[in-house]
């Protein structure tokens, strides 16, 4: 990937990139939605709770079109309030924030859990809502939905290669973006 953002900031304005980038915009939103689910079902699996802090972490990182890093500590200390016993908000804090080096030796205190709980929560929420928002300036017309749609598909099905699928989608845009120059 990081040939493809050299030859952007290189080239970024030409016609050739930005038709690169008309298929590569919509195959990474659906490679980043694939791997928010994926961080979903292994960190929050059915927990109401941490569906509540994921939706609104994605939920206010799309209105407000920015990730907000308060709402990180915000979620890791509900994830506490819910999940630890009372009178431990204060340790999990400390120890996250000034004693990172020893946490191994805590990770299994109930608030160092409620903690991390909250925060993958409220991570995998902003990963969503940072993908609606770049979604809305990428998909938007019926080539970029179907890229979209193609590369999610594939990606939910197959265990083809992500760099792969980006390049297919890269090839996909020079050859869309050519058809609707030449109409």
């Amino acid at each position: 990937m990081s040939v493809v953002a050299a030859l952007y900031v290189a080239l970024r304005g030409t016609t050739a990139i930005q038709a690169l980038f008309y298929g590569i915009g919509p195959a990474v939103i659906a490679l980043i939605l694939r791997g928010a689910w994926k961080l979903t079902r292994v960190s929050m699996k059915d927990d109401r709770r941490l569906w509540a802090i994921f939706a609104a972490v994605a939920l206010i990182t799309f209105l407000v079109r920015s990730e907000v890093a308060l709402l990180f500590i915000v979620a890791g200390i509900v994830g506490v309030v819910l999940f630890a016993p009372p009178g431990w908000l204060l340790p999990p804090l400390l120890m996250v924030v000034l004693f990172a080096p020893w946490i191994i030796r805590f990770r299994e205190h109930p608030a160092v859990v409620g903690f991390t709980r909250g925060a993958t929560a409220a991570a995998a929420g902003a990963i969503v809502g940072a993908a609606a928002v770049i979604a809305t300036q990428v998909l938007v017309d019926v080539p970029t939905l179907v890229i979209f749609a193609a590369v999610l598909v594939v990606v939910w099905s197959t265990k083809l290669p992500e760099p792969l699928l980006v390049a297919a989608a890269a090839a996909v845009g020079l050859v869309a973006s050519a058809m609707a120059r030449t109409t």
